[in-house]
This record gives C-alpha cells, sequence and structure tokens, in this order.
C-alpha cells in the first residue's frame, strides 16, 4: 500500500497552518473551502472503476491549498505550544550541552535560567539535555555552571514546526515553507 504524502494547509492569506491527510483535504474541495492551490506536481488519487464505462475514477490533490476556514494560529503568534517532542526535533535530537544524541526516552528537559531563579517554561528559555549535563547544570545558568551552550533557545513559527514535523515533505512544499523560516545562526561545536 502506498503511504501518500500529507497535504499543506494554508490559511487564506497563504500562512501555514498544518499538514492535512488526503481524506481531510478532499473533505475542504468537496465543502469548496478551499481558495487556491499550489504545488507543481498533484498528489493523483484513484478510487474505484465505473461499472457503465470501465474507467477508474481520479481526483488530482494538490500538494499545497489554501482553505477558508477558522485556522486561526497566526493570529495566535504563530507558536506552537512547547511539547517534550517539538523540543527534541528544535534541538535536532541533541543535547545543547555536550552535543551528545539524546532520544525523547533519554533527554531531559533544561530551563536555561532555572525555575528556582525566575525561569519560566518558555521556548526561549529551554533546551534538550542529557542527563548528565542537566544534573551538572543543577539549579545554576549556564554561566554560573561555566557550561556553554550549543545554540541559543527559541520559539520555532509555524513553519518551522510543519518542516520539523513532516515526515514525507514534497519538494514544493518545501520550497513554499521555507520563506517562513527565520535565519539562525549555526550550532557551535
Amino acid at each position: 500500500m502506498q503511504i501518500l504524502p500529507k497535504v499543506l494547509k494554508l490559511s487564506a492569506g497563504g500562512m501555514p497552518v498544518a499538514w492535512v491527510d488526503w481524506q481531510r483535504a478532499v473533505c475542504l474541495y468537496m465543502d469548496n473551502k478551499v481558495l487556491w492551490e499550489a504545488g507543481a506536481e498533484p498528489i493523483m488519487l484513484r478510487g474505484g472503476w465505473n461499472r457503465e464505462c470501465g474507467e477508474r475514477s481520479t481526483f488530482a490533490l494538490s500538494p499545497i491549498i489554501a482553505v477558508n476556514d477558522r485556522s486561526r494560529i497566526w493570529e495566535q503568534g504563530g507558536v506552537f505550544p512547547l511539547t517534550r517532542r517539538r523540543l527534541l526535533a528544535r534541538d535536532r535530537s541533541l543535547c545543547l550541552y555536550c552535543g551528545g544524541g539524546v532520544s525523547e526516552s533519554t533527554m531531559t528537559i533544561d530551563h536555561v535560567k532555572p525555575r528556582g531563579q525566575g525561569g519560566r517554561h518558555v521556548w526561549e528559555n529551554v533546551v534538550s539535555a542529557c542527563r548528565r549535563c542537566n544534573q551538572d547544570k543543577g539549579c545554576r545558568t549556564p554561566e554560573q555552571a561555566g557550561m556553554t551552550l550549543l545554540a541559543v533557545p527559541f520559539a520555532p513559527n509555524v513553519a518551522e514546526i510543519l518542516l520539523l514535523s513532516g515526515r514525507h515533505v514534497l519538494a514544493d512544499q518545501m520550497d513554499y515553507l521555507e520563506q517562513f523560516v527565520t535565519e539562525r545562526p549555526p550550532l557551535r561545536h
């Protein structure tokens, strides 16, 4: 069975909103909510056979669709809620202190400015860390602990989250999303 790629759903103004599966995308077409489409290579859906003429039904689904619905993520500042999985993806499955690899089950969430010193649990104050580095740092800032961060923590916008969460991103979708990605300095080694 072929795995079909997800469709990139945009707001009416062209801002990325979410990945939707092909079934949801077809429903949006049938409900006349698709305002415009983008992408050079359509996703071809094949249905059943017509008994009268013997032809198979097909539906060309654009990989990027702008939809007239109540998608409001950009009105909320365009920031997704912080989760372990998203944090791990943002930090490229690395401990941002030693650079060692971490998995979702082995990573710890480190507060750069510790909560005990008034630090908040927000994107800009948390990083993925291995248990050893998190324990070595303790309830201190990296400066107080003599440790260096490999990258500055940031709040990824919607497009960045969609890129991080997409498993089978098509070239057209990648090109579209990349225009919304904020330029950031590379990781330090």
